[in-house]
């Protein structure tokens, strides 16, 4: 990994308050274009769109889990502590779902069916989603999804450590 100084230079925008930069930063800044590109898509991802931060920590986690993306499911659990969300609310995205309102279950559903391998989305699930979520929310799920599946595999094919 590149030293906290020559990821904060490249990528300025990723600096915690307390000056660090994410393990996942630190491993991009050893690709200086390729890895500036793929920091600004990242970024994209987690600050555009419409769906909520919580949505998008809980999206993050049941994709990480079904990846086995250690790295990930660390940090979309700390965003949800963050974003005042308890272990027991966060491990309930692991089980039925009933405790969820119909637009988030439609959504999880499509989080972990699409990021199953292989794929088992089904159209009446996309259906379903667009029907509870709306057509916006739907796309930008499966926009963030894809995006969370791609930082799960970059993350994971070189074992980062958490923070």
């Amino acid at each position: 990994l590149a030293s906290d100084k020559e990821a904060a230079e490249l990528f300025p925008d990723v600096v915690t308050p307390s000056g660090n930069v994410p393990n996942w930063a630190r491993l991009l800044a050893n690709f200086k274009e390729a890895g500036k590109t793929r920091t600004k898509s990242i970024l994209a991802a987690e600050n555009g769109g419409d769906i909520s931060p919580l949505l998008k920590a809980q999206l993050a986690w049941i994709v990480a889990r079904q990846d086995g993306a250690w790295y990930a499911a660390g940090n979309a659990m700390k965003k949800m502590k963050e974003l005042g969300q308890t272990e027991d609310q966060i491990f309930a995205l692991d089980g039925d779902l009933n405790g969820f309102s119909t637009r988030e279950q439609s959504l999880f559903v499509l989080a972990k069916n699409l990021a199953a391998s292989p794929v088992i989305l089904t159209t009446e699930q996309v259906a379903d989603a667009v029907k509870n979520a709306g057509p916006r929310d739907t796309v930008q799920a499966v926009s963030y999804i894809c995006s969370r599946a791609s930082f799960n595999r970059l993350t994971e094919s070189v074992g980062l450590t958490l923070e």
